[in-house]
């Protein structure tokens, strides 16, 4: 409630943006839906016309007009002509709006096949990243206390608690983390590449590259670095091993060569 708003600073942008739209909106309405108009026509005749397609008007002039006046029929059409003004205002309009909250307009429109990577999305949304990580400089403690608030609670009030876990809340210490998550595509496979190539030059554990790509814990990791030491003596073992005829072959040229060097 103590909170500010940045939405606030939209309301005057949006209020012209709803005017103007509503009104486009109501012009191409009358523009489907023209007025119609008699001069002269005998009022019997123009009773009632319908406008259904293929329709077929009898109309007749006025018996009372002068002589020599003859009764017309028309339409009062709506000009679209100011079509590309008024675009051109709600886009002035929908970008300063943006703008107001450093949001990038992302729609196929504005982007015309500019974003072509997970990087590329990422330095487009930057000044909006930049505002956030500044406004959870202040909602990061608010959340972490409320979170502690409902944990002590569960833990003096374990009726409360039980709406939500079966088993009561364990007294022992605990830390609370609150992460800002930004659901953006990274571009998993060069950034792959390139741990790949820091664990190669040994700038990075094979252990870090399984729990930051695999998901694995410390245990899980350190057990299939395991399994891979075994399966490579394994293979060391079995590319290397030689029968005892193959070894005495071996070793004969090698003999021979040091009976003639004596």
């Amino acid at each position: 409630m103590d909170g500010s708003s940045e939405i606030e600073d939209l309301e005057n942008s949006e209020s012209w943006f709803s005017r103007i739209s509503n009104g486009d909106i109501d012009s191409e309405r009358c523009g489907m839906n023209p007025i119609r108009w008699a001069r002269d026509m005998n009022p019997k005749t123009t009773k009632g016309l319908s406008i259904a397609p293929g329709a077929f008007w009898d109309l007749a002039s006025d018996p009372n007009a002068p002589d020599g006046v003859i009764g017309e029929v028309g339409m009062m059409e709506t000009s679209l002509n100011y079509t590309n003004a008024v675009n051109s205002t709600l886009n002035r309009i929908r970008t300063s709006m943006y703008d107001a909250l450093d949001i990038p307009d992302v729609s196929p429109d504005a982007l015309k096949g500019v974003v072509s990577s997970g990087k590329t999305l990422k330095a487009l949304y930057w000044g909006l990243i930049v505002r956030c990580d500044e406004k959870m400089l202040a909602w990061r403690p608010a959340l972490e206390n409320i979170v502690s608030l409902v944990v002590e609670g569960g833990k003096l009030y374990p009726e409360s608690a039980g709406r939500y876990t079966e088993q009561p809340l364990p007294d022992s210490p605990y830390e609370i983390e609150v992460e800002n998550q930004y659901p953006l595509p990274d571009d998993e496979a060069d950034e792959k590449q390139v741990d790949l190539a820091e664990v190669n030059a040994q700038t990075m554990s094979k252990m870090a590259y399984m729990k930051k790509w695999r998901g694995l814990t410390d245990v899980e990791a350190m057990q299939e670095l395991k399994q891979i030491a075994m399966e490579r003596e394994m293979l060391e073992d079995t590319f290397g091993y030689q029968n005892p005829a193959q070894q005495q072959h071996a070793q004969e040229p090698q003999e021979e060569e040091d009976l003639d060097n004596v």
